[in-house]
Order: C-alpha cells, then sequence, then structure tokens
C-alpha cells in the first residue's frame, strides 16, 4: 500500500509489524495521524469491556502496531466518502474485521455494521450450529431424558464443579450439541460449565472419544 506524509486529514490503516499486508482496522482523523495512534492506544487502559481494536492492540502490545496512511482528504465530506471506500476494499479481501461500523462517520454511536452484528454474535454464542431453527420434537425428548436421568443438581455449583464426565456423556453432549442445543443447557443437563460443553463439543477435551 502506498504511504502518505505525514498530514492531517488522512484515511489511515492499523496492522501488525510482523504482518503488514493484513489490514485489521481502517480509519480517518482529521489530526495527524500519529497522534490518533496515540489516541487508540490510551483507549486500551479504559475500564470495562474494550472495543475490538482497543483489545487487538492492548494483546499485540503498542510497539508491535503500526498505522499506515493511506489517502488524504483536505475535504471533510470527501475523507468519510474515502474511508467507507477502504474499509469496503478491505473487507472484500477478507481484511478490515476489526471495524465495526461501514464507516463515514466520527466518534461515538456509529451504528454497528450488519456484517459486524453477525460476526460478533457467532462468536459469543461460540456454537457452529447456532441458528438451526427450533429443535425438533426428538431433541425435546432427549433433553426430557437427560434431565430425569441426570441427579446434579443446576443449583448446587460445588457438586456441579465436582461432576466427572464419562466417554458416554461426552457422546451425549455432542450428539446435543449438533443438534443446536445452547451451551447452558448441555452444561445444566450434565452438570458442567456452559465453558466445559463447549470445549468437549469442539473436542477441545476429550478429543479421544469419537
Amino acid at each position: 500500500m502506498k504511504s502518505v506524509p505525514e498530514l492531517d486529514h488522512v484515511v489511515y490503516v492499523l496492522v501488525t509489524k510482523a504482518d503488514p499486508k493484513r489490514v485489521r482496522y481502517v480509519g480517518l482523523t482529521i489530526r495527524r495521524y500519529r497522534y490518533r495512534f496515540s489516541q487508540h492506544w490510551c483507549d486500551t487502559g479504559r475500564e470495562g469491556r474494550l472495543r475490538p481494536v482497543a483489545g487487538w492492540m492492548k494483546k499485540h502490545g503498542k510497539e508491535n502496531v503500526t498505522i499506515i496512511p493511506i489517502e488524504h482528504q483536505a475535504d471533510k465530506d470527501n475523507l468519510k466518502a474515502a474511508e467507507i471506500k477502504w474499509i469496503s476494499h478491505y473487507r472484500a479481501l477478507g481484511m478490515a474485521d476489526l471495524n465495526i461500523t461501514d464507516g463515514g462517520e466520527s466518534g461515538n454511536g456509529n451504528p454497528f455494521s450488519a456484517e459486524w452484528r453477525a460476526a460478533k454474535s457467532a462468536e459469543m454464542m461460540g456454537h457452529p450450529y447456532w441458528g438451526r431453527g427450533p429443535h425438533t420434537q426428538e431433541t425435546k425428548d432427549r433433553i426430557r431424558d437427560y434431565q430425569l436421568s441426570n441427579p446434579v443438581s443446576t443449583e448446587d455449583r460445588s457438586i456441579r464443579q465436582a461432576t466427572k464426565l464419562v466417554p458416554e456423556k461426552v457422546v451425549a453432549i455432542r450428539e446435543l450439541a449438533a443438534e443446536g442445543v445452547m451451551w447452558k443447557t448441555i452444561g445444566e443437563l450434565f452438570g458442567v460449565t456452559p465453558t466445559t460443553a463447549r470445549q468437549v463439543a469442539l473436542r477441545q477435551r476429550w478429543s479421544w472419544v469419537k
């Protein structure tokens, strides 16, 4: 990508120094771009949940991330249009994954793009079968059977933590996951946490059980 001199009113990209060709974020600034980079880094120190770009910068460290200006536009409307153009361009290449809007506006309160909302929803659910629709009657019957046969109390956290899985339960967890049952529901059925249920279903744990 072609860099431009250190100016204000630029569209810029953020990349890691280890992989400078992979654009992770596209932004615009009416200030000098190095000042904008400092603002991004300051955001990593905020309390509470960080925005995607701040979390990414915090993970890699300031010294491993760099800002590259790619287009200068003195007119603010043209600058916004340029940001939209570049976000669209890099998304088409499978990049700019840290952008939560389609661009063209500055400040807080931007509406999240449909693409970002869908991707974030899938990420937070963490479920490869999410969105398959209502459970079949067979699945509902299977859940009811597990509820009746599982003696673990969902109210007793100490018992839940002490619950030991066995291969038969591992297979059942994966079957329910394949049918779109939520991690929380599976965890309650087998006396494990939703995280454990997800790890078992995705073969991150008990991978040797077929």
